[in-house]
């Protein structure tokens, strides 16, 4: 995938992949301005790495405005995505369409990810813990078949039932 336009609320972003010689792949936003018509280049951008078909970090620069960075870092149990089979959908990379289903590009699914921010000095955000597990269990072929997520406080805040 090289780019991806979003119409959200009305707005308009274009963000563009470009593949580096690390394996990683950065991702630039851009911005449609409704009232000009032009379209500019924002501070904002991605860093994402990949292992093994799978997005093992992702760091996001909040851009100039902000002063944050922000680090997320995933971890996989062995089993198969139940998206796994489906031609082309690893190349969404983080493009997450079906509601809160994160690991939908991935080759396994998601046991954990933690996002972590790094502030500078001009930031005056406060931030929450911001961490979630996944339980998962499988049929036998190794597809999840029921996904349990909990919260940093160990709290139930979905629960996904697969049917095949």
């Amino acid at each position: 995938m090289k780019t991806v336009t979003k119409f959200l609320n009305g707005e308009k972003l274009r963000y563009d992949y470009s593949y580096n010689n690390n394996g990683s792949i950065t991702k630039q936003v851009y911005n449609f301005d409704n009232t000009t018509g032009k379209e500019s280049k924002k501070s904002e951008k991605d860093l994402i790495t990949i292992i093994n078909g799978n997005i093992a970090n992702s760091e996001s620069d909040w851009g100039d405005n902000y002063d944050v960075i922000s680090t997320i870092k995933y971890e996989y149990d062995t089993n198969n995505n139940a998206f796994k089979n489906i031609r082309g959908l690893n190349l969404l990379l983080d493009q997450f369409s079906l509601d809160s289903e994160m690991s939908l590009s991935s080759n396994n699914n998601i046991k954990r990810f933690k996002v972590t921010h790094k502030q500078g000095p001009l930031s005056n955000i406060a931030f929450e813990p911001y961490w979630f597990k996944m339980e998962y269990e499988y049929n036998k072929n190794g597809y999840p078949i029921k996904k349990t997520t909990y919260d940093y406080a160990e709290r139930i805040t979905e629960i996904v039932e697969y049917v095949y």
